[in-house]
């Protein structure tokens, strides 16, 4: 009986200690607002506000990164609202891992729950305009000699190709085939595979 009471209270030791170092883990983090991304050297892209058409609608996604040969993957649940991106991600597991409210001309906050080394949430935000943002819009954000943007999308099907070049040089490769986007920023060198899990209404 007292050894069965002594397990107990280790698990309940290991499980109190396990929450307080989640929380001693978590912070809350305000960058000063920027709404010019540089993609290249030379060219930048300008962070916009959602559009009329996705303004109160929400993705759930698997989310799979991969960069430098590693591969990462997680949960998102983005939302668009008026002159707001809110998006919250956890591990496939469900370990909090972090979320940021990013909004027109404010400060981008972000509560960090582990270590995310190396991640820019800006680049998570561009990312995410370059999937579902009309390519007006994305044309227009665009600054830079020789940059060009073209589109090309398959009859009798909603799939979608983008690209991004100056010149010669390809920066950004864009597909969305049925539910699954796929991304390719040859400049930094890294792969998003986005698959959307459903697409509902707030």
């Amino acid at each position: 009986m007292l050894s069965l009471l002594c397990r107990v209270k280790n698990s309940k030791a290991k499980f109190l200690t396990s929450i307080a170092l989640l929380l001693g883990l978590s912070a809350c983090i305000s960058i000063p607002s920027t709404d010019l991304i540089e993609i290249s050297p030379d060219i930048t892209f300008k962070l916009t506000a959602p559009p009329t058409a996705l303004i109160n609608t929400s993705y759930n996604q698997l989310v799979e990164i991969t960069y430098s040969g590693q591969s990462k993957r997680f949960i998102a649940q983005l939302e668009y609202s008026s002159q707001q991106i809110a998006l919250a991600a956890v591990s496939v597991s469900g370990m909090p891992l972090f979320d940021f409210v990013w909004q027109v001309g404010k400060p981008l906050k972000i509560n960090q729950y582990v270590p995310l080394p190396g991640i820019d949430i800006n680049y998570i935000v561009a990312d995410m305009q370059w999937i579902h943002w009309p390519m007006e819009r994305l044309k227009a954000s665009l600054q830079g000699d020789h940059v060009m943007v073209e589109e090309f999308r398959e009859i009798s099907s909603d799939n979608w190709h983008r690209m991004i070049s100056q010149g010669e040089s390809i920066i950004y490769k864009v597909s969305k085939i049925k539910n699954i986007y796929h991304l390719e920023h040859m400049k930094r060198n890294y792969l998003i595979k986005i698959t959307n899990l459903d697409l509902e209404e707030l």
